[in-house]
């Protein structure tokens, strides 16, 4: 992959462009970009049909990772990477960026939304249970606030399943509370 598509490849792309990329690749034409540079845009802008679609075409998520992915870069407000594939249903890429040393809690006191939270937000009881299994905090980092908030019940007896204490969850992020 050229240098020049890593210095743009970490943004939105616009609705017309996944769409155009979509299609090329569904009917099987060539594309100006490389497979790696679309999945990378479709993630960032949570197009995980076309994430679906290039993975299907050869896309190597592994390639991120060797060419320097760093897996816990920051995201503006959102948090890491993690947090961005929590609100959604891709396990596969969230359990890939796990893998490959993404941290679920990271810098938990400057992201608005850690990784456990925006997954009990969303009532993901598979992405909660991914996250906890690969070390996110239960405590601390508002997920029991998130969930209680948005009348989330099942999910508040989840995470007291998993350790969650009513008392306790507001030490590190009292901002989320």
């Amino acid at each position: 992959m050229a240098q020049e598509d890593w210095k743009i490849i970490w943004s939105s792309a616009p609705e017309d462009q996944l769409a155009t990329w979509k299609s090329l690749l569904n009917k099987g034409t060539p594309t100006n970009a490389s497979l790696e540079h679309i999945l990378c845009r479709a993630i960032v802008s949570k197009d995980y049909d076309l994430v679906r679609t290039c993975l299907s075409h050869g896309a190597q998520l592994n390639e991120w990772v060797y060419a320097g992915l760093d897996v816990n870069h920051q995201n503006d407000r959102t948090g890491g990477y993690v947090a961005m594939t929590a609100s959604g249903t891709n396990l596969e890429f969230t359990r890939f960026l796990l893998e490959h040393g993404a941290d679920p809690n990271i810098n938990p006191l400057t992201d608005f939304y850690p990784a456990l939270y925006v997954a009990a937000s969303n009532d993901n009881f598979e992405m909660a249970e991914l996250l906890i299994q690969y070390g996110a905090r239960v405590n601390g980092l508002g997920a029991l606030g998130a969930a209680a908030r948005r009348k989330r019940y099942a999910m508040m007896e989840f995470l007291f399943r998993h350790g969650a204490d009513v008392n306790d969850d507001a030490k590190d992020a009292k901002r989320l509370l």
